[in-house]
């Protein structure tokens, strides 16, 4: 069993150095790294896939490494520097609520103000329109900008700034509100 081990390693080996999408090799690779208990070359794998600048940008390789991560009970603010990644790719993916709560965990104020970026940008996608997580969670960190005052409230007046002549009719128009009313 080691020898088929051996010969599958060395070639998923081989196709995860070439330049491309190769996200079920590198997958198979992984899983055979981490059964084999080989987790620093499991690890390198999956940085090398998602950071090597050689590759096309590819967010489930970000995925795939916050996973890793995850998994292996990395810091947080390993997860969170993989999170930051996959929500400059893809603010609408649905790992940014995980995302947010890991924020709203940290002490950093730069994460906070980060924190009120990414749940604002998740709901700038229609898929995020019905999400009442993330609305929740928008509305807890509004309350707490709105009793805490200071720069928060200039972050907060900086997102909704650059939203506030399309957020309303986008997620509040008499239509939608109709509609959802009639399919109550």
């Amino acid at each position: 069993m080691q020898n088929f081990y051996r010969q599958a390693t060395v070639g998923l080996k081989e196709i995860s150095k070439i330049p491309g999408v190769w996200d079920p090799f590198v997958l198979c690779y992984v899983d055979l790294l981490e059964y084999y208990e080989e987790y620093e070359e499991a690890r390198e794998v999956l940085s090398e896939y998602a950071y090597n600048s050689k590759f096309p940008l590819n967010p489930n390789a970000h995925v795939y490494f916050y996973q890793f991560l995850k998994r292996r009970g990395e810091s947080r603010k390993n997860q969170i520097a993989a999170l930051q990644v996959l929500h400059e790719l893809v603010p609408s993916h649905e790992l940014m609520l995980e995302f947010y709560v890991m924020l709203k965990k940290s002490k950093k104020s730069k994460n906070h103000r980060l924190r009120l970026e990414v749940i604002f940008a998740a709901l700038d996608f229609a898929g995020w329109k019905d999400n009442i997580k993330a609305w929740s969670n928008l509305a807890e960190q509004i309350v707490e900008i709105l009793q805490n005052s200071g720069e928060q409230f200039d972050w907060l007046k900086k997102e909704w700034g650059t939203r506030k002549n399309w957020w309303p009719a986008f997620h509040f128009s008499h239509y939608l509100a109709k509609k959802k009313l009639e399919g109550k």
